[in-house]
């Protein structure tokens, strides 16, 4: 696999551990036959895993393709899920190029034309410029503009300056999404 690995001695040792680190629980799920092939394989945490490749682990560890996939699946929900739940899936180059993600319009012609249609749900989007230059004005938009376009109940919107003024996203949500009831966009 693609990252370092501490290598499992002559014979291996068995019990789940390998090179004196304990096998990382999430790694235990695994059925014994599994489990005890990622042993000597030198495998001992998720993210001795969650850097290989199906076909690599697959190979390495003498399991069925869809088998290797399914001990990364484990290990990426535990190294990723422990941080921020859940809710994160992984999608192939190819599913993304088939099902691309949503986008959230601004609402402002050229700005979403220069951004293929608008924000890109499912990633990170960093607003940057001056003061003044309406960044807190632009969130605030999206935020609003999330919740029509998605149909979505909820937009967490974090405020690391201080500037969130809930009057002007009341008057933004009001100018674009009359129908909605206040306590909705708040």
């Amino acid at each position: 696999p693609g990252t370092a690995r501490q290598m499992v001695g002559p014979g291996g040792t068995g019990g789940g551990v390998t090179g004196g680190r304990q096998l990382d629980a999430t790694l235990l799920a695994c059925p014994p036959r599994i489990r005890q092939a990622l042993v000597d394989a030198g495998y001992a945490a998720v993210h001795d895993v969650i850097g290989s490749s199906a076909m690599a682990l697959s190979r390495e560890i003498k399991v069925s393709l869809e088998e290797a996939q399914c001990v990364i699946d484990l290990a990426k929900s535990k190294a990723i899920g422990s941080c921020v739940g859940s809710s994160i899936t992984y999608r192939t180059a190819l599913e993304i190029f088939e099902n691309p993600p949503l986008k959230i319009p601004t609402g402002i012609a050229r700005l979403d034309s220069a951004m293929g249609g608008g924000v890109t749900t499912g990633q990170l989007t960093e607003i940057c410029g001056p003061p003044g230059a309406g960044k807190t004005q632009i969130s605030m938009l999206l935020s609003v503009m999330a919740v029509k376009t998605l149909e979505s109940d909820a937009v967490l919107y974090i405020d690391t300056e201080g500037s969130f003024v809930p009057e002007r996203i009341e008057e933004i949500a009001a100018a674009i999404y009359p129908e909605a009831p206040a306590n909705q966009v708040l």
